[in-house]
């Protein structure tokens, strides 16, 4: 039974050491596989764009029109330079010339010429075959020379942000990141000390060569085409919002954006409402299909549905964004841009819907202009739930390829109930653009909200009757076109397709750039409201307007020089509890502090606010009577929450988020102070139960954001700005990755494998602990007695005694006779063999003495048998009698017997 399980053990062992190998033999092929496949999705993200430098109106760039002098050959000006004698060799140290004949470069120039300015090679662009001579186009492989140099600086970025996790535990270790970010900062100015160097050093280079007739460095220069935008499109005329000539009216200044040429081509804006009206000959030449999506019906045609209701919602906003320019209706403010719709909107909606609407056509829609909400009724506190909240973000992390789909949301038409876009929790997230509405005349209309989470304004209708004029669903309409359609519904549209506009000029834009760009380049009317405030940073904001109306012309217009803003960070406090009564009676007010010093932020990596947020709890027996109001470090104000009287509800507040845009570019650094007031006459009681503030921001200094605000301010007022533009878009960082890098299916495969795996190690661990001492002890056995063995065999065969053949006759039995020195003896050695009676015996070989012959392992192994078995030493292949029976013995002892009997007769 003993040798059966022994077997079964010795199966199972192989069986699962062999399973174990083809275990990890598969899960190195899923990892390769994966590997290979994230390598191919990772190359798309390689970014190769030029580098430029700009002086005066032109840019220049490393490349050179070349003409040669008969006889030579463009190889001998772009061949190998670095073995070219009339190259410098520069001593890095003392950066001067070594090369003492050389001509074409004087000493100056030695001091700013560094080894890797110098390329190995220069690129054969293209030839142009002019008819008195070619001309060849040579470039300078600038993305080799710098492609260590940025590598380095993305690196450096991610470990900047790594050292922001780490140093909100160790807040002592941030000296680190800041030296890091000082060095990033400062690399920012190497790029141009670079380029210029090169430039330098190529231009003397080719100037000096002796093949080389003409040189001239290529310069872009700008011409803008001579064009008059004039458009056949009946109503256009009527689209006051687009273009406006009344005086003290306003527009969204669109029409200089055109005439440069700027329509919204390859922006795909996606409309989510009651459904698109895709086939109406004003859309369907723009309509993107792979966008749109149906999730009532679950198909992929978003048409309004014939239901008894008015659904040309959409189809009216996709009009005012991607109208075509063809003698229908009028045009859209990107009227070349593609226009897709997801059919949501026409009764209740779930979370797991709203989700599905914010992530559908995601690899497709640049920009989701959302114009719904939820109740306008002046008493409603509700906004995206679990699912829809994970859906933004998953937008903006993922959408654009990684940097982020903009969804464009309005600010709401409660304006007459007295309601506020900050219990509107679409409105006041940190990842929409909210977009409020004036009339033409830019004041604040009737149905519009006031709120301090808004970020712009667009035109909409106003108490002077002029609405929107737009396509419209034909179903209610013969001609397919309507000029009434109204409120911060057809605002959000307008916003939707400026940013398209944008997005056509720098297809790199993050959602946080637009939102930058807003703040910006928002135009201020309406001088004389006094709710217009100046921040610290220098930026003007009212809960009314926002940053102001939106002015497309100047939004392109940085868009074009905008660099990518640094990496979100975020600093949230823990939740503070209070539990203070807030005084009954009228005005009466609770205010409360909390305190963010500098220390605490160095971890964040936090130097400037963007967004900032206060979740609330209260407990109040009329919500509406509560005014919610914010001060930041600075002494900007902020109204968080207005008093809304038709919100009677006693529910209170459970942790709901109010937000402010007001300290946009402020230091995060100070005393921030909350205060709560009652605002009804009745004495109404309530308590501030808990809070928690939230910093939404940026690692950019306030220098570094004045400077771009400068560049913004110049770029609005037409001025060159010098940019490089090498730098304006970055590739999406490498976080920026499906929820599942793995495929699920590769991924299962190795969840299985590692299980696998790891019980293979747990069962050879418990296996080697309890199953091989045994085997070990043996070993150690077999060792000792081997060298045990060997010793006692050297002992016997010195004192073996021969036993004379004419002593006991030639017939009669030889035996072996031991000294009577070992009787007494620790080891007992019986007789080493029984010979035939007749026969001689043998001769010593290695068979049979082993202390004195070089024999093998097999040997060894034989006297150890012969020892762990009888104590007898067995000459190999000489005697198959068996040890274990009974025989074997009685014979023993007979020779035993026979051996002192005849030591007896000789006595």
């Amino acid at each position: 039974m003993k040798d059966i399980c022994l077997c079964a053990l010795l199966s199972s062992r192989m069986l699962w050491k062999s399973l174990a190998v083809l275990g990890l033999l598969w899960e190195v092929l899923l990892l390769m596989v994966v590997a290979a496949e994230r390598e191919s999705n990772n190359n798309n993200l390689h970014h190769t764009g030029e580098l430029y430098h700009k002086r005066g109106s032109n840019v220049h760039s490393l490349a050179w029109a070349l003409q040669l002098h008969m006889g030579c050959a463009i190889t001998n000006v772009i061949g190998n330079l670095k073995r070219k004698r009339t190259w410098n060799q520069i001593n890095k140290h003392y950066l001067r010339s070594n090369n003492k004949n050389s001509s074409w470069v004087d000493s100056g120039v030695n001091k700013d010429c560094l080894p890797d300015d110098i390329p190995k090679h220069i690129i054969l662009h293209k030839t142009i075959d002019l008819p008195f001579q070619s001309v060849f186009i040579v470039a300078h492989p600038y993305f080799r020379t710098f492609f260590k140099y940025k590598r380095r600086k993305r690196h450096l970025k991610l470990r900047m942000q790594r050292n922001v996790f780490l140093n909100r535990v160790n807040l002592q270790n941030s000296n680190k990141f800041h030296d890091e970010r000082l060095y990033l900062n400062e690399s920012l100015k190497d790029d141009m000390l670079k380029f210029l160097r090169i430039e330098m050093c190529l231009n003397k280079y080719l100037n000096k060569h002796p093949c080389v007739k003409y040189s001239h460095q290529e310069v872009l220069r700008s011409r803008q085409k001579r064009r008059h935008i004039h458009f056949t499109d009946p109503l256009y005329g009527t689209q006051w919002h687009l273009k406006n000539d009344l005086p003290g009216e306003y527009d969204i200044n669109v029409v200089d954006v055109w005439e440069s040429g700027i329509t919204g081509r390859g922006v795909t804006v996606c409309v989510i409402d009651d459904g698109l009206e895709w086939q109406h000959p004003d859309l369907r030449d723009n309509y993107n299909p792979a966008g749109s999506y149906d999730l009532n019906s679950d198909d992929q045609d978003p048409s309004p549905v014939k239901n008894g209701e008015r659904n040309e919602h959409g189809t009216r906003c996709a009009g005012e964004i991607a109208a075509v320019a063809n003698s229908v209706c009028g045009v859209g403010v990107a009227y070349r841009s593609n226009i897709s719709g997801i059919r949501v909107l026409g009764g209740r909606m779930t979370d797991s819907m709203e989700a599905a609407a914010f992530i559908q056509g995601l690899k497709v829609n640049d920009v989701y202009s959302c114009s719904w909400g939820p109740d306008d009724d002046g008493k409603t506190v509700d906004g995206p739930h679990h699912l829809a909240s994970k859906a933004l973000l998953h937008g903006i992390t993922y959408g654009r390829h990684g940097y982020g789909a903009i969804y464009v949301v309005a600010s709401g038409n409660g304006g007459r109930n007295k309601d506020n876009c900050n219990f509107d929790g679409y409105a006041n997230s940190k990842y929409t653009v909210t977009i409020g509405a004036v009339d033409s005349s830019g004041r604040m209309p009737y149905y519009a909200e006031e709120c301090a989470a808004m970020l712009a304004v667009t035109p909409s209708s106003g108490s002077k009757g002029r609405d929107i004029v737009t396509t419209d669903w034909t179903v209610n309409s013969a001609s397919g076109c309507t000029n009434h359609h109204s409120g911060t519904s057809a605002a959000a549209p307008l916003a939707a397709g400026v940013i398209a506009l944008a997005l056509e000029v720098q297809p790199c834009l993050s959602w946080r750039d637009v939102q930058y760009i807003i703040a910006l380049t928002s135009k201020k009317i309406d001088v004389a409201n006094a709710d217009w405030t100046n921040n610290a940073a220098g930026l003007h904001h009212s809960h009314q307007h926002g940053f102001g109306l939106i002015d497309a012309s100047a939004l392109v217009g940085v868009a074009a020089v905008w660099e990518t803003v640094p990496f979100s960070t975020t600093y949230t406090s823990e939740y503070i509890v209070e539990n203070l009564e807030i005084p009954p009676e009228i005005f009466g007010e609770i205010r409360v502090t909390h305190e963010v010093l500098e220390e605490t932020l160095k971890g964040y990596a936090l130097n400037i606010l963007e967004f900032v947020q206060v979740r609330v709890t209260v407990e109040h027996e009329f919500r509406g009577a509560l005014e919610v109001s914010m001060v930041c470090p600075s002494g900007t104000h902020s109204t968080l929450a207005s008093p809304r009287s038709s919100d009677n509800s006693s529910a209170g507040l459970e942790d709901w988020p109010f937000a402010t845009v007001r300290c946009w570019g402020e230091s995060p650094i100070g005393l921030y102070e909350i205060g709560l007031k009652q605002m009804r006459k009745e004495r109404l009681h309530g308590k501030l139960i808990n809070w928690q503030l939230i910093l939404n921001g940026s690692p950019m200094t306030t220098n570094q954001f004045k400077q771009r605000k400068k560049i913004a301010e110049a770029a609005i007022r037409g001025e060159h700005v010098k940019v490089n533009r090498s730098r304006l878009c970055h590739p999406p960082e490498i976080a920026f990755q499906p929820f599942l890098p793995i495929p699920e299916r590769w991924l299962k495969a190795l969840i299985i494998t590692s299980l696998f795996l790891g019980s293979m190690i747990i069962f050879n661990t418990i296996e080697y602990i309890f199953c091989y001492n045994d085997e070990k002890e043996k070993f150690y056995k077999k060792l000792k007695d081997l060298d045990t063995g060997r010793s006692l065999q050297r002992r016997t065969m010195s004192n073996l005694a021969v036993v004379d053949n004419s002593r006991y006759g030639s017939t009669s039995e030889a035996a072996v006779v031991i000294q009577d020195s070992l009787v007494n003896d620790q080891h007992e050695v019986v007789p080493l063999m029984v010979l035939d009676r007749d026969v001689v015996s043998p001769t010593l070989s290695c068979d049979a003495d082993i202390s004195s012959q070089n024999c093998d392992d097999s040997d060894d192994e034989m006297l150890l048998s012969s020892l762990r078995t009888s104590d007898t030493l067995i000459p190999k292949d000489t005697d198959n009698t068996d040890f274990t029976n009974d025989e074997f013995f009685s014979e023993c002892d007979d020779d035993s017997r026979y051996v002192r009997d005849i030591k007896e007769e000789d006595n």
